[in-house]
């Protein structure tokens, strides 16, 4: 499970990289900065801005690290997950 969890992890965290970053534009508007004032107010306005201006390529800005981060902690949360789920039906919880 450990394994499973590391593997599905993976593209899990490459695929959710684009949403992430648009996520966190719209976090860094809400401090409302000079900086931040021409970021548009939904998803979707947002994501077509960052393509026309910056390129498709800054959607997945900070991949590689999403992934490093995401295979051990999920495949830890998957493995440990298992082993208590078997210690609850053993211990009568479940």
């Amino acid at each position: 499970d450990l394994v499973a969890g590391s593997v599905a992890a993976a593209p899990a965290a490459f695929i959710a990289t684009p949403a992430d970053t648009v996520k966190t534009r719209m976090q860094q508007a809400k401090l409302d900065t000079p900086e931040t004032d021409d970021i548009p107010g939904n998803a979707f306005q947002l994501t077509k801005s960052i393509v026309s201006n910056e390129g498709y390529h800054v959607l997945f800005s900070g991949w590689f690290e999403r992934v490093i981060r995401s295979v051990p902690q999920f495949g830890v949360t998957l493995a440990l997950f298992d082993v208590l789920t078997v210690a609850a039906v053993n211990g009568g919880l479940l």
